[in-house]
């Protein structure tokens, strides 16, 4: 896509004050590619890729600091090409947006009729994303934004199947023995999924005509985020949940990013990050077998149990304050 507006456009109900001001120069050529297309189809790969690049231009048609001069006429009288050239981008207002992201990654299953196992490579998937932001106008020189977005998930379900170990021990067909004949348990979770993410921003603006103040600031933020969950059918009436949640932020040094910087940022890495707020949950609930006991199998009982905690790490200024820790359950 792209747009094109020269100085004085408008609609015709317009004055010629509310026309507009300056030349808009703007394209933008994004596109989704199926890169696992030039894989073999048997491999079950899926591969999708997003791409953007976009560019705008707007150009005043007066010097941004000088309100009574054109800036061609300021253009025109400038001999020199480089300082021309300096003084045109001085004036613009330019953006520019570049991406890449890799969404998504996995492999699909090809043999439907294998049965999922714990540790096979389908339950994963990846993504990679990586947007550049950069813009300029009279006041800022440089202002550049760059994300980093990485992901992992694992996710793994199955049917639960339940042994029953006094089923073939007791012969007798009385209802009287269903409550042992019965007793059943399941080893294995019903599923269990895990999703850890890791974001980083990084920005550095440098203005312009700053004097001999520090022209150049910079702003981080590299958060981890990790999710946990967990369903299990302990055995047909009992049932259990548990979901977590751990936000962590990497702690960076101010200032530009050199190589001590570096070393810090793997170090804390390596520690997981300082944990800010972590959550979770667990829920339980226990049917009990009346219905094999012949007495009372026209009752139904059921108990649950919920059961939360939440934990709020004071901002590092405020650590004399103490941190922040609630919780509470319900019985049912």
């Amino acid at each position: 896509s792209g747009d094109y507006s020269s100085i004085g456009w408008g609609s015709l109900e317009q004055r010629v004050a509310e026309r507009s001001r300056e030349e808009i120069l703007q394209y933008d050529i994004a596109g989704n590619f199926q890169l696992d297309k030039f894989l073999p189809k048997d491999w079950g790969v899926r591969l999708p890729l997003y791409a953007q690049i976009s560019e705008t231009f707007k150009t005043p048609e007066y010097d941004p600091y000088k309100y009574d001069i054109p800036l061609k006429d300021l253009l025109n009288a400038e001999s020199d090409v480089t300082k021309r050239d300096s003084l045109r981008r001085q004036a613009q207002d330019y953006t520019s947006i570049k991406s890449v992201n890799l969404t998504n990654i996995r492999k699909e299953r090809t043999d439907g009729a294998k049965k999922p196992k714990p540790w096979d490579i389908e339950n994963v998937s990846v993504t990679a994303a990586f947007t550049e932001t950069t813009r300029s106008d009279p006041t800022i020189e440089n202002d550049a934004t760059r994300q980093y977005r990485g992901a992992l998930d694992y996710g793994y379900s199955s049917q639960p199947k339940y042994i029953t170990p006094f089923k073939k021990l007791i012969k007798k067909k009385s209802k009287y023995w269903g409550l042992i004949k019965d007793f059943n348990f399941n080893p294995v979770p019903n599923s269990f999924n895990f999703n850890t993410s890791l974001n980083r921003k990084f920005t550095e603006t440098t203005y312009r005509f700053a004097g001999d103040v520090n022209s150049t600031w910079y702003d981080k933020r590299f958060i981890w985020d990790r999710v946990y969950g967990l369903q299990w059918n302990l055995s047909r009436a009992l049932n259990v949940n548990f979901n977590a949640t751990n936000n962590s932020v990497i702690d960076e040094p101010l200032g530009p990013v050199d190589d001590a910087a570096k070393q810090i940022i793997r170090e804390n890495l390596q520690n997981f990050g300082r944990t800010k707020n972590y959550v979770h949950s667990f829920s339980a609930s226990y049917t009990l077998p009346l219905k094999k006991i012949p007495a009372l199998d026209w009752v139904q009982i059921k108990a649950q149990y919920n059961a939360n905690y939440g934990w709020s790490a004071a901002a590092l200024n405020l650590d004399t304050l103490g941190n922040v820790i609630q919780n509470g359950n319900s019985r049912q």
